[in-house]
């Protein structure tokens, strides 16, 4: 009950899209996507790593007797993408940007089915791409590398 009190408090700063969060009485259940830093390593690269934003389902089921928890990176946005989002977006501002980055995020099911290459248009104008790679963790993730404006 403390949990469901303290996760409901957490700031919304981050967040992309609603908090799912249910206490009943077998348990308690939250959900949410949430915005993280994060950085994508390929061996190829030497050291030249890349800083992204990472979009992370966060998902728990706390019963009486069971605990089931995760935290699931679904999309990693590079830096380099994210600069031509607000470089070659129609929109300015925080508020669109986010709106973009719960596009990625809402599209990520429909994305890991393939192909390995993808471009997820947004309805602030343009269109994210990138490819599916493997997580640190070995499952799947969308790997957003670049924004393309419409006009491109």
């Amino acid at each position: 009950m403390r949990l469901f009190h303290r996760w409901k408090k957490l700031p919304s700063a981050g967040r992309l899209g609603a908090l799912t969060i249910a206490l009943e009485a077998r348990g308690l259940e939250l959900e949410e996507v949430r915005l993280y830093p994060g950085v994508i390593t390929q061996s190829r690269w030497g050291e030249a790593d890349e800083d992204t934003v990472d979009i992370r389902r966060v998902r728990f089921d706390l019963g009486l007797a069971s605990y089931v928890g995760d935290v699931q990176t679904v999309v990693s946005v590079g830096l380099h993408a994210l600069a031509r989002r607000i470089e070659r977006g129609t929109t300015a501002g925080l508020a669109p940007i986010l709106a973009d980055l719960q596009t990625l995020a809402e599209s990520y099911r429909r994305i890991i089915e393939g192909p390995n290459s993808f471009r997820i248009p947004v309805s602030s104008g343009g269109h994210w791409r990138g490819v599916i790679m493997r997580s640190p963790d070995g499952r799947p993730q969308l790997t957003v590398r670049t924004f393309v404006g419409e006009r491109e």
